[in-house]
């Protein structure tokens, strides 16, 4: 059931012309947006920063990301 709704869903992304996950983040990255990975999700799932995108600038908390994003546009993914 996952892998038929998973299929599903990234035919309805194509569809709409979203582009798939890595190809998205090089556009934030090339773009000059920043990519931080949230703190609880990588000790979650037993991530270190060797798991992440290589742009990925670091692993911070919420706290930290409030205080690094204070005025800033955010898009949040």
């Amino acid at each position: 059931m996952t892998a038929m709704a998973t299929s599903r869903m990234e035919r309805q992304i194509a569809e709409i012309g979203v582009p798939e996950v890595p190809e998205f983040l090089e556009q934030i990255v090339d773009s000059g947006g920043h990519l931080w990975a949230c703190r609880m999700s990588v000790d979650m799932m037993h991530l270190d920063e060797d798991d992440l995108y290589e742009a990925v600038e670091g692993i911070i908390s919420g706290s930290d990301f409030i205080d690094k994003t204070d005025g800033a546009q955010l898009l949040f993914i």
